[in-house]
C-alpha cells in the first residue's frame, strides 16, 4: 500500500508509489454553454496523461489507447502539466 504524507515544506510525499497498483480513470472536462466539452484519460503511471480529446473517445486529440497499452505507452508519449498555487 502506497503511504502519503507532506514535508516540511509541505510537498506531498507518495511513499513506494512505483510498487503501488495500477489504475486509470477519466477526468471529464467542464465547458460553458457555447464551449466545447473535453475530456482527458489518465493512468498513474509515466506521465500520467495517456490521451484527452473532445465529445467522446471516438474523437481524441491525443490517440486514446485503453488502460493496459497506456501503463506502457504513457511514459513515452504523455504529459505532465504542473500547477503552481501562490
Amino acid at each position: 500500500m502506497t503511504g502519503t504524507s507532506f514535508d516540511d515544506t509541505q510537498r506531498f510525499i507518495l511513499e513506494s508509489f512505483a510498487s503501488g497498483l495500477p489504475f486509470s480513470s477519466f477526468l471529464p472536462g467542464i465547458a460553458g454553454p457555447l464551449g466545447t466539452p473535453m475530456w482527458a484519460f489518465y493512468v498513474n503511471r509515466g506521465q500520467g496523461i495517456a490521451s484527452f480529446g473532445i465529445g467522446n473517445k471516438d474523437n481524441p486529440i491525443m490517440e486514446f489507447l485503453p488502460a493496459n497499452k497506456s501503463y506502457q505507452s504513457a511514459p513515452l508519449t504523455g504529459f505532465r502539466t504542473f500547477l503552481k498555487l501562490t
